[in-house]
């Protein structure tokens, strides 16, 4: 599995976890953080910023938790 790119982050933990060898399991973390790196980056590009976001009818001590 170590040789082919696998872009489902859970199967990569899931041989990491099971993986004996030290080499093949650097490989599979290193695999794992790239993936988990993208997937954060593509979260946080679809996330709107709070200027974009729609003012909301929440009371005044809720608004100022949430931008806090």
């Amino acid at each position: 599995m170590s040789a082919v790119l696998c872009k489902d982050w859970r199967q990569l933990s899931e041989a990491a976890s099971q993986e004996q060898d030290p080499k093949k399991l650097m490989e599979l973390i290193e695999q794992l953080n790239k993936v988990l790196d993208q997937r954060e980056r593509d979260l946080y590009r679809h996330r709107p910023s709070r200027r974009e976001e729609p003012q909301s009818s929440a009371s005044p001590l809720r608004q100022a938790l949430i931008s806090f």
